[in-house]
């Protein structure tokens, strides 16, 4: 069927309507579920680097405690090393998470607009194939 003859069917023009914006919902699903995946992942770095930190923490105290300040000092420097990585994913996490905010905000309005759609849509159709009709009849 053309563009043509969709353009004639107000009923076949509002199903066309409908199912494009059941496949952008679709697409917007599979976008918040990835985005939702990166933020897990971002998260999961945090825990780790610090772990991490927190570990070298305890060595650098185990090492002074036995009178090792070299290995002390190289366990603060790695300690360190890993709270900037857990600050950097932090700031990562953080800004992933507002967008997975946005994406599911978006996704709940894309839902309702759908809704909207289906319900206007099929009170509207009787008016517009009137509606059709009538420009019909009133053609040469």
């Amino acid at each position: 069927m053309d563009l043509i003859e969709k353009a004639a069917d107000p009923e076949k023009m509002l199903n066309q309507l409908i199912e494009d914006m059941e496949d952008q919902l679709q697409k917007a699903r599979a976008e918040v579920a990835n985005a939702l995946a990166d933020e897990k992942i971002l998260q999961k770095k945090v825990e780790e680097n610090k772990k991490a930190a927190e570990e070298w923490q305890k060595k650098a105290e185990l090492a002074v405690s036995k009178g090792e300040d070299e290995l002390a000092v190289e366990a603060l420097r790695r300690k360190r090393e890993y709270e900037r990585l857990a600050n950097e994913y932090q700031k990562q996490y953080e800004a992933q998470h507002e967008a997975v905010e946005k994406l599911k905000s978006g996704l709940r309005c894309w839902k309702t607009r759908l809704k909207r759609q289906r319900e206007e849509g099929i009170c509207s159709l009787p008016s517009q194939k009137g509606l059709t009709l009538r420009l019909q009849s009133h053609r040469p």
